[in-house]
C-alpha cells in the first residue's frame, strides 16, 4: 500500500477531520482515507446545488451557526 503525507494542513482543516473521526468511532486517518475514497469514487456526492449542512454542523468551527437555506431553481419555460 502507499503512504501519503500531508503537509501545511490548516488547524481549522485538522480540526474539522478531527470531529467526523470522533464522530463516525474513527482514527483521523481512517477518515481520512474514507473521505478521500469517496471524493474518488462520487459516492455520496450530493447534487452541486446542494449543501450538506449535516456534514457543516459535525465539523466543529466554534461559534460558527449554519442554518440550512432553501433555494428554489426553475426549469425555464419552453
Amino acid at each position: 500500500m502507499a503512504t501519503i503525507h500531508v503537509r501545511n494542513v490548516p488547524e481549522e482543516v485538522a480540526a474539522g477531520v478531527k470531529s467526523l473521526a470522533r464522530a463516525h468511532r474513527r482514527s483521523m486517518e481512517s477518515e481520512v482515507l474514507e473521505l478521500i475514497s469517496q471524493a474518488i469514487s462520487g459516492e455520496n456526492r450530493p447534487p452541486a446545488r446542494h449543501i450538506n449542512f449535516d456534514l457543516l454542523k459535525a465539523i466543529d468551527l466554534g461559534e460558527v451557526d449554519f442554518e440550512p437555506m432553501h433555494i428554489s431553481i426553475e426549469e425555464p419555460d419552453r
